[in-house]
């Protein structure tokens, strides 16, 4: 039986989190921002392949879940810190990696 590479290189599959479900394996985040900011911020958040899924709550209020996946909470944390110095973006909800 052939087995496959590592999808996600640098990262040891042995430290993966038992989950059951693939929802568990995911920081689950809720910001805020202007709604004329929303499509910024989910065009270069799912820009990002594989790092993060964006669900549109409340466009009207502006706000967005974003559930990152297990590995690239650092990455996810850098994009949002660049985001968040080119428009007010606040974070109702979600852990802190920093």
């Amino acid at each position: 039986m052939k087995t496959m590479e590592n999808p996600l290189p640098g990262i040891d599959e042995s430290n993966l989190p038992e989950a059951s479900q693939p929802w568990e394996m995911t920081a689950d985040y809720r910001f805020q921002m202007a709604r004329e900011n929303l499509m910024y911020f989910v065009y270069h958040l799912e820009a990002m392949d594989g790092v993060c899924y964006v669900h549109t709550m409340d466009p009207a209020a502006g706000i967005a879940r974003v559930m990152v996946a297990w590995g690239w909470e650092k990455t996810f944390d850098e994009m949002v810190k660049k985001l968040g110095g080119e428009f007010s973006l606040v974070r109702l909800s979600g852990p802190d990696y920093s």
